[in-house]
């Protein structure tokens, strides 16, 4: 009987355990139920309908229908975080009006149905981030009356249409940081009355988002961690009770000195890790209750005398890691109230004397890690140095003559100045400059101290070491153009090197030679007998096309000027000696077939009788052979050799025309006669073997009969 009463208890005990195994695996109280990490894939609907506290985390539940809390009437707050929701139907949450807490974040929610959230008046606090939301559609929480905190960060949001986040009286925290978003509609915090804070950082926003309507209670603003480029005028204008404004870590470049009009109570301003290049001024004017102020981290070269003006209770001003290479001393003299001033890491080289008092007047100063130049510019500084005051000792001489000392441990006799020396101007590479090659020059200087360089192109543009583009200036002088042209590139150059002290020039010419055409790669054909093959064929040799054309062109320039050097060289010889020709005067009648030839001599004056021997070929064709014509008499002119003592002789009436001077020598230079042909020498030599050189002058010629 007892056995059997403990096998009937152990029955029991097991149907009680499975028929209760969820409440058992929850933890509850009264009130509340914890069913966190239990695997469930819906909402129970086993649980005590009085409890007001429901924790369902980390379980695998992927939807929430209509009527998955209506047994819950009581709920107050809702954990249903980190699970793997999707979908939410409109009504679920219809049955929990008294809801003051809802968590749905670490879910897979893509979209939030409009109406989703009806009916909960009483909701104070909803979080919705990291759930992958991309899209919320206008008036999402509008009915969301006592809505205080919303928190949607860590999504993927890139658009915040008009009317999102409209109409929620009690809203005071609203976090859209880490999401996508690239474009906010200018209606998207509309009447938002109470709205303290508001996190948009780590979005992609490229500009101030416009908000049409007061913020009148906004007293955090971050957008920090964008692509903000600028900031416009007025662009917090709606903002009077803004304290901390975040603006760092982005791409802003352009300020005006209106971008923070309005904003009289803000306290923190935060513009570091930016591309700011200077502060115009009155950029800060108005900002009476500014106290810390960061701008450490940009490109700020230049600071006006006025940018600091009206903001007189600043306390903390953070400037370090800029392009700074002066003390802006009239600036920072419109700061009576600073007590902190970080300068680190700037690139400051000199301190003017009345920079002494200003820096001994706060209490917390950081200059170091600039690149101090301790020469005669020093001097007024370095004499009012007393040691007391820490960031003497900041001050590290980087200059070669006194590297690594200490200002305060260098005689200020030792601190003097050289004029600015150019070392060399040249090419770097002494070689052929050819477009779209890359030109490079160097400008070594020397001086105390350090002279700056300035190229001055041949464009007429004029390069420094903050240039960039095609052409860059280094720190040590060498400048570097990129793809020349002959156009552009070609020409003087002129480096300039300044310094406080002095400056000089000096000049230097670069051509630019133009681009050669590309090489013809010229392959014999292999001729043979074998079959053609897959194989790669050996190519030829390659001829340089230029090379080819300037080899020909040059061949025929070559001769060219040697036929017109020939050519020269031939006319001046033929005018000074001309062929030999028939120059002598020959008597020809219808029935003799003797000649004598008389040749005259210039340099003695006198001629000679000579017997005629065979003639050349050319002779026999400028003298007639045969009486073919008839003939008239015709008289020649008076001859002027005439012997010693013989009057002037008498005209003749007739005249024989000679025929025409072919280069006729001179009568000083005339050439000997030609010999005589062989059939004639004897007749020729006796007719004239007796007659005076002075009669053979005159003797008739004869000319052809003139038909009538």
């Amino acid at each position: 009987m007892g056995r059997r009463l403990r096998a009937i208890l152990v029955f029991l005990t097991i149907i009680l355990k499975l028929f209760y195994m969820t409440d058992a695996a929850c933890s509850c109280s009264s009130s509340s139920c914890n069913c966190d990490r239990q695997g469930y894939s819906s909402v129970p609907q086993h649980l005590q309908t009085s409890i007001t506290t429901l924790y369902l985390r980390n379980n695998q539940i992927t939807a929430l229908r209509q009527l998955d809390f209506s047994r819950y009437r009581n709920l107050v707050n809702l954990y249903i975080n980190d699970n793997d929701i999707s979908s939410i139907e409109v009504g679920t949450f219809s049955h929990t009006p008294q809801l003051q807490r809802l968590e749905l974040y670490g879910n897979n929610l893509t979209t939030i149905p409009q109406g989703v959230f009806d009916g909960l008046n009483q909701l104070r606090y909803l979080y919705l981030y990291s759930s992958h939301v991309k899209i919320i559609p206008p008036n999402t929480f509008t009915n969301l009356q006592g809505l205080v905190y919303l928190r949607l960060y860590d999504n993927e949001i890139s658009t915040i249409p008009n009317a999102a986040f409209a109409n929620l009286p009690q809203l005071q925290y609203l976090r859209l940081y880490s999401n996508q978003v690239t474009h906010i509609q200018s209606g998207a915090f509309s009447n938002l009355p109470q709205l303290r804070e508001l996190q948009l950082q780590n979005n992609q926003l490229t500009s101030i988002p416009t908000v049409p309507y007061q913020l009148p209670d906004l007293i955090t603003l971050y957008l920090h961690d964008n692509n903000i480029t600028d900031i416009p005028a007025n662009a917090f204008s709606n903002q009077p009770k803004l304290s901390t404004l975040r603006l760092d870590t982005n791409k802003i470049s352009t300020v005006t000195s209106m971008s923070f009009t309005g904003l009289t109570q803000l306290n923190t301003l935060y513009l570091f890790n930016n591309d700011l290049t200077e502060l115009p001024n009155y950029l800060f004017f108005g900002l009476s209750s500014l106290r810390d102020l960061w701008l450490y981290d940009n490109a700020i070269l230049q600071i006006f005398p006025n940018t600091f003006t009206g903001i007189g209770s600043l306390s903390r001003l953070y400037l370090s890691g800029n392009n700074m290479k002066t003390f802006p001393i009239k600036a920072f003299s419109e700061i009576s109230s600073i007590s902190q001033l970080y300068l680190q890491n700037n690139h400051i080289t000199t301190l003017h004397f009345t920079a002494y008092d200003k820096l001994t007047s706060i209490s917390i100063v950081d200059i170091s890690n600039n690149p101090w130049q301790c020469d005669c510019r020093m001097v007024a500084f370095r004499l009012k140095m007393t040691g007391s005051p820490f960031f003497q000792n900041q001050i590290t001489c980087t200059n070669p003559r006194n590297s690594g000392q200490l200002l305060k441990d260098i005689n200020p006799e030792d601190l003097t100045c050289e004029d600015p020396t150019i070392v060399r101007f040249e090419k770097v590479y002494n070689n052929l400059v050819v477009e779209g090659d890359t030109l490079h020059l160097v400008c070594e200087s020397s001086g105390i101290p350090k002279p700056d360089v300035t190229v001055i192109l041949p464009s007429g543009l004029n390069v420094t070491v903050e240039s960039g583009g095609r052409v860059t200036v280094t720190d040590n002088g060498t400048v570097t153009i990129t793809d020349v042209t002959a156009a552009v590139d070609a020409g003087l150059y002129i480096c300039i090197v300044t310094s406080p002290v002095g400056s000089t020039f000096q000049t230097l010419s670069v051509d630019v030679q133009p681009n050669m055409p590309s090489t013809v790669t010229m392959t014999p054909q292999n001729i043979t007998d074998k079959p053609e093959s897959n194989s790669n064929p050996i190519s030829g040799p390659s001829y340089s096309l230029p090379v080819l054309l300037g080899s020909v062109l040059g061949a025929v320039a070559a001769s060219f000027l040697i036929c017109i050097t020939i050519f020269l060289v031939w006319c001046k010889r033929r005018a000074k000696n001309p062929p030999p020709g028939p120059d002598t005067s020959v008597v020809f009648n219808n029935t003799n077939t003797t000649a004598t030839v008389s040749s005259g001599h210039g340099q003695t004056g006198q001629g000679r009788s000579q017997n005629v021997t065979n003639p050349s070929y050319a002779q026999r064709s400028a003298v007639p052979q045969l009486p073919l014509d008839l003939y008239e008499d015709v008289e020649l002119p008076p001859s002027t050799h005439r012997p010693k003592g013989t009057g002037p002789k008498q005209p003749a009436k007739k005249k024989a025309l000679k025929p025409p001077n072919r280069n006729k020598a001179p009568d000083d230079e005339r050439p000997p006669p030609p010999p005589p042909r062989a059939g004639a020498a004897a007749g020729a030599a006796a007719v004239y073997a007796n007659e005076p050189a002075a009669a053979l002058d005159n003797l008739p010629y004869y000319q052809p009969l003139t038909k009538t």
